[in-house]
């Protein structure tokens, strides 16, 4: 692989091992695996499945205006004419590239990708109208058309290609600042860094990062530095500093893998703020990256016993997750939320579509504090309509990062809730929360319930079963577990936030066999498990009841489960240890005609249970 300036410069910056103290690397002597562009989708997905959790991209397609693209000293515009002549339609457009990406990000929630935004934003042909290549049908050609700047007379709407994806983090530019972050007009942008939003209306760049003047190591010689400036520096910053917040949190939990999207809603939710309004924006995203904060967060997180600041949890279809939490009104109460999101839908190419690309649409609200005066307070969203605005509360039915703040909270106790709209794809949707401001609840935590029915080794007639158990005091909600392993290791249904003490769960199949648990959540956190019961799911039958009626007494009894029109002995009953001949094998076990009158009594049982051998496990609905 031939040496290139550009990206030994970005390695440099994640990993240099700082012989040359001002170009020491983020992540400073680290291990680093470089890859040609070229067949990037690829490699990504083979290196994700040999568990590559992190990857640095910066780079990006030829969009809008571009210097020198064929070598002479001309202006190239890269739009698509058939669409329109003045504007390139891949900025903001979630092309079938991005849905490539968020896909390869689904399946392996654990990788994380950082992509630099671009450095499109404003450019432009130095003057209207002068000669620039374009293509046109099937060859380039010359034109002197007058054309928009990339992102139009506002700068808005210039980030093109896999940037755009929902599951990567992209990063922006911005100046460096000579001394410590004070206030957030202090972080600046660099005029040319590409901004949001996307044609869906989203959030992009996510977080922001020092691009300015980046002093690293260059390509000339051995011993070569140079100093570049944009979101290609920006984003290895970035990309070297959560590879410090991964070691940071495998040191203190070496057993956890921790989840893309939680490292990536750490970034958003320590990120300090910046522009001129409060929350987010499509110049500078969520803020500027500030990893000593979120590396605080996380041994704050540690110390106080884990799943406190950072929180990881499964949402599944038609649930609600519900967490309890309180405040001493002391300093802000801030709650962030993100997932990784199921591919979203690829439309034709066009201007500026408004199409959702958002699949799975959780929705996160903070209630409280409980009492009088409680009220729910909402996300930050943004309006796409009108970029430059700042941003207000409501329903972001948009992006899959999400976040409330009060800046003033009242002291007391709030719920964060979690749900979603419509019917969840794949099932269930991993969603991880990020909580500051929170303190330790005084509240005692509530004891194991205790279970009613079904009793331990029911046999259910119906593929609908409703638990039930005693009311917990001080209990603000329930969780169910049903698994098919008494170690809940191959978990068949998690429900939480149940209100009551009973539920029940529709779909269970039939001839099988599960168990379940309960346990109670209060404002002091989460209790005992309950015991653990055992039931299985039967299928109704007919049971036909075999009697030899020559005497008073019952000396045995054939029961045969009639089904769908066939019939088969499944057990016999008898007094004595040793049944008569009275079965042979034809296909199905069938009775035998022993040459005594005998009477069919037919009894409607409404379960038979039968293992896998054919043995019956037991009787429900009936008794003979």
């Amino acid at each position: 692989m031939a040496i290139a300036s550009h990206a030994t410069h970005v390695a440099g910056t994640l990993i240099a091992s700082g012989i040359n103290i001002p170009a020491k690397g983020m992540a400073y002597r680290g291990q680093l695996q470089a890859y040609n562009w070229t067949n990037d989708l690829a490699e990504m997905a083979a290196a994700a499945a040999a568990n590559l959790t992190l990857s640095n991209h910066s780079y990006g397609p030829m969009a809008g205006w571009t210097y020198n693209f064929r070598n002479d000293g001309r202006w190239v515009w890269g739009g698509d004419l058939s669409i329109s002549e003045t504007e390139d339609y891949l900025f903001g457009f979630y092309l079938n590239r991005a849905r490539q990406w968020d896909d390869v990000l689904y399946q392996n929630p654990n990788y994380m990708v950082i992509v630099s935004a671009g450095n499109d934003r404003w450019e432009n042909i130095y003057r209207a109208g002068a000669e620039h290549w374009v293509f046109q049908g099937s060859e380039w050609v010359l034109s002197n058309a007058v054309r928009d700047a990339d992102g139009g007379s506002d700068g808005f709407d210039s980030i093109a290609g896999f940037a755009v994806a929902k599951n990567v983090l992209t990063i922006g530019a911005c100046q460096g600042l000579p001394w410590d972050y004070k206030q957030p007009g202090d972080v600046r942008s660099i005029y040319y860094s590409s901004t949001g939003p996307t044609d869906d209306g989203r959030i992009k760049p996510d977080v922001v990062a020092d691009g300015a003047h980046v002093y690293s190591t260059g390509s000339a010689t051995d011993d070569h530095y140079a100093t570049l400036s944009g979101t290609s520096q920006a984003t290895p910053s970035v990309t070297g500093s959560i590879a410090l917040l991964k070691e940071h949190y495998q040191a203190l939990y070496p057993t956890k893998a921790v989840r893309a999207a939680t490292l990536k809603a750490l970034v958003i939710h320590t990120a300090r703020e910046a522009g001129a309004q409060p929350g987010s924006d499509y110049e500078f995203g969520w803020g500027l990256m500030h990893t000593v904060e979120a590396v605080s967060l996380i041994s704050e997180d540690f110390d106080s016993g884990g799943d406190f600041y950072i929180l990881e949890r499964t949402l599944g279809n038609n649930g609600v997750l519900e967490m309890v939490v309180r405040s001493d009104g002391r300093q802000p109460l801030k709650v962030t939320m993100c997932w990784t999101d199921p591919p979203g839908p690829v439309v034709p190419p066009s201007l500026n579509p408004t199409t959702l690309v958002l699949t799975n649409d959780l929705d996160l609200r903070l209630i409280g504090p409980r009492g009088a005066g409680e009220r729910t307070f909402y996300p930050w969203t943004l309006a796409p309509s009108h970029p430059a605005q700042a941003a207000t509360t409501g329903d972001n039915f948009r992006d899959n990062v999400e976040q409330i703040v009060i800046t003033e909270p009242v002291a007391g106790t709030y719920t964060i809730r979690i749900s979603h709209k419509n019917t969840l794809t794949g099932g269930s949707q991993p969603v991880s929360v990020i909580l500051s401001g929170i303190v330790k609840q005084t509240i005692s935590r509530p004891s194991a319930p205790q279970l009613k029915s079904p009793i331990n080794g029911a046999i259910v007639n119906a593929d609908s079963v409703t638990f039930e158990w005693q009311t917990v005091a001080g209990a603000s909600s329930y969780i169910l577990q049903i698994a098919r392993d008494s170690d809940f290791a191959d978990l068949f249904f998690h429900q939480e936030h149940i209100r009551v003490n009973h539920y029940t769960v529709t779909g269970m199949p039939a001839l099988a066999s599960f168990y379940w648990r309960v346990y109670a959540r209060s404002g002091g956190g989460v209790g005992e498990y309950s015991e653990t019961r055992n039931l299985s799911i039967g299928e109704q039958g007919e049971i036909v009841v075999w009697q030899r009626v020559t005497t008073s007494e019952l000396d045995y009894q054939v029961v045969s489960l009639v089904q769908n029109g066939k019939g088969w002995i499944i057990a016999g009953l008898a007094p004595s240890p040793t049944l008569p001949d009275y079965v042979e094998r034809q296909g199905l076990y069938r009775s035998k005609d022993l040459g005594e009158r005998w009477e069919r009594v037919n009894v409607l049982f409404r379960t038979v249970i039968l293992n896998r051998q054919g043995s019956i496990m037991g009787v429900w609905g009936g008794s003979l």
